[in-house]
């Protein structure tokens, strides 16, 4: 991932949010959690979802406890932005 903090620093700054609001939310801090487009512009879209799917791949053939479960992360967060950029009305 070395690197890609240039690449898609949306896309990065909003895995860092959900992370974020995840351990907040586990520690009965809860507040609503807005979806990736809230943070990627139309610039970014496609080398994120770009980027989503080489780290998911990374995830899932990684191997290691907890691996899998980023990669689903990784691969959902994928599928909704798509959804928020085919339909930007309907998420949020």
């Amino acid at each position: 991932m070395r690197g890609a903090q240039n690449l898609v620093p949306a896309l990065l700054a909003w895995l860092e949010h959900a992370v974020d609001s995840e351990i907040d939310r586990r520690a009965s801090h809860s507040y609503p959690l807005q979806g990736p487009r809230a943070a990627i512009d139309d610039a970014e879209v496609d080398s994120s979802l770009l980027m989503l799917t080489m780290l998911s791949d990374q995830f899932k053939e990684d191997g290691r406890v907890g691996s899998a479960t980023v990669a689903d992360l990784l691969t959902l967060t994928a599928a909704v932005l798509r959804a928020e950029v085919e339909r930007p009305d309907t998420i949020q």
